[in-house]
């Protein structure tokens, strides 16, 4: 894989007009995207056709019009062009959205310590899954940025996250892909026209993803998730970093966690992911709200 620390020119120059992401063809701003909002109640969560979308089995018909309202929630609230080939349809990917969250914070220390907290969400219940700390500054968010690259230019299969912990010997989150081959009564779904153009360099629509956690102590491992879309986790991790960087949870801005340098990289890796992810695109002077750049 190319290290996705590799400087672009889109960083750095200074026209305001400049587009990263999958959609080049407007040169209007949309709207900046709201991120974290699991943790908030908006109107549209007491909507019936939402309970009506939570409650669906994989063994359910989806209705027409809850199948509008999903594919509509994606593009509009979430940001996704073209739904994942491993879920039934855009009903079954929007559930999935919701479901899976993923927040980064710190911990007031000598070191500083970096916690990963992996939630599940569900109608009735937000459910910690498990909770993942280091004193590596912000070396994990690094890893996690490069994992999902390497997976989805399909230069590996999968990807280590190491979370050392001097205290406890600390945990190894890892990832590992798989590609799903559409059966041939499922073929119609790769002719789906994306909701608005895309430039995305490589597929990952058809990548699904198990998560486990391993504790380097007892060597036990814990399964997280299993058969998530690829691009349900890289929304989940992008949504999580300008979330993490916006707050002060040691009486400093957690923005000043991140070298200069690094938030160069991720500024990179973040726009490379989205663009990758099927997302709509993202103004500069968006992503400079979203990742502040370090002057």
């Amino acid at each position: 894989m190319k290290r996705l620390i590799v400087k672009s020119p889109l960083l750095y120059i200074g026209l305001r007009s400049v587009f990263v992401g999958s959609d080049i063809s407007s040169r209007t701003p949309s709207p900046v995207p709201v991120f974290g909002r699991r943790r908030y109640q908006n109107s549209e969560s007491n909507d019936s056709s939402v309970y009506r979308i939570e409650n669906h089995s994989d063994h359910v018909l989806v209705s027409s019009e809850d199948e509008s309202y999903a594919k509509k929630m994606c593009f509009e609230k979430y940001g996704f062009v073209q739904r994942p080939l491993v879920v039934k349809s855009w009903t079954e990917f929007l559930r999935e959205l919701r479901r899976v969250e993923l927040r980064w914070r710190l911990i007031p220390s000598f070191s500083g310590l970096i916690v990963l907290d992996i939630i599940e969400h569900t109608k009735d219940a937000e459910t910690l899954l498990c909770s993942l700390k280091t004193s590596s500054s912000s070396t994990p968010i690094a890893n996690f940025f490069d994992c999902c690259g390497k997976i989805i230019q399909g230069t590996t299969d999968k990807g280590i996250i190491p979370f050392p912990d001097p205290v406890c010997n600390g945990s190894i989150l890892e990832i590992k892909s798989k590609r799903y081959i559409v059966p041939n009564e499922e073929k119609g779904i790769l002719s789906e026209e994306p909701v608005s153009p895309v430039i995305a360099q490589y597929n990952c629509r058809g990548i699904s993803v198990d998560l486990t956690v391993t504790d380097t102590a007892t060597n036990i491992e814990k399964s997280i998730f299993t058969n998530l879309p690829m691009q349900v986790l890289t929304y989940a991790f992008l949504s999580s970093i300008p979330v993490f960087l916006k707050r002060t949870d040691s009486g400093v801005r957690n923005v000043d966690f991140v070298s200069k340098d690094q938030m160069r990289h991720f500024r990179f890796a973040w726009c490379f992911l989205r663009r990758e992810s099927l997302l709509t695109a993202v103004d500069m002077s968006e992503l400079d709200i979203l990742l502040p750049p370090l002057v």
